[in-house]
């Protein structure tokens, strides 16, 4: 679960609303009011290309029931979206690493996890998904996305087996814990206007497009990120 508000929630970028390198975000995630764990994400490279990389771990106690050591690395460039994406997933009995390759005629995706009977790695190949976006660089686009009120914005999110559609629908602006900050909805869009809500990010409304907090709707109920810490050079 601590990793879901990483990977479920990037077209060229909004030129004023640079990245910054060197950023680390710190986070603290809440489900059914518990402290689950903490998160984090940095940020580094030019605007020739971007890497970035994030992770989660669960709280003490919930680790003792089912232990989460999640890292996810996003290799990304502007205008052309994700050209990389590596995970690594330990999630209870569950062990996985991915290396997933955006090229031209394909999306290449090496894998190894761990079965009953020992580790299996195997490699997939699927459809080229254009501009699509990884889970953690669609995160970032995010940022950039929000704004003005109302605007919805379209874009490709891979899921790591296929290409998604989603929304991105900043619906408006708004106090959160005394700081001014768009309210923005990411939505699936199934077509004909039939969009399903998965996730609500506030992020500033100045230059710096700060993410104060985010709710993943997952099947398990609520879980929050909420911002620690934000560290820039």
């Amino acid at each position: 679960m601590l990793a879901l508000w990483l990977a479920t929630v990037a077209t060229a970028a909004t030129p004023g609303v640079p990245l910054v390198a060197g950023e680390r975000l710190d986070w603290a995630i809440s489900w059914m009011g518990l402290n689950a764990g903490a998160a984090w994400s940095t940020t580094s490279g030019s605007s020739a290309g971007w890497v970035f990389e994030a992770g989660a771990k669960s709280a003490t106690w919930l680790a003792s029931m089912y232990p989460i050591d999640d890292l996810l690395r996003s290799e990304w460039v502007p205008g052309v979206g994700s050209s990389r994406h590596v995970t690594r997933f330990r999630e209870g009995r569950f062990e996985q690493d991915q290396d997933m390759r955006f090229l031209a005629d394909a999306v290449v995706v090496g894998r190894t996890q761990r079965f009953d009977e020992g580790p299996r790695t195997w490699e997939d190949r699927y459809a080229a998904a254009p501009r699509a976006e990884d889970p953690v660089s669609a995160f970032y686009r995010l940022r950039e996305e929000a704004g003005p009120v109302d605007e919805r914005v379209r874009y490709q999110v891979w899921t790591g087996r296929k290409s998604i559609p989603m929304v991105v629908w900043t619906a408006a602006v708004e106090l959160y814990e005394g700081q001014s900050a768009f309210r923005v909805e990411v939505l699936t869009d199934h077509g004909n206007e039939d969009v399903e809500p998965k996730m609500t990010v506030w992020i500033t409304d100045d230059a710096a497009r700060v993410p104060l907090a985010a709710v993943v709707r997952s099947r398990a109920g609520p879980v929050k990120a909420s911002l620690v810490k934000r560290t820039v050079p």
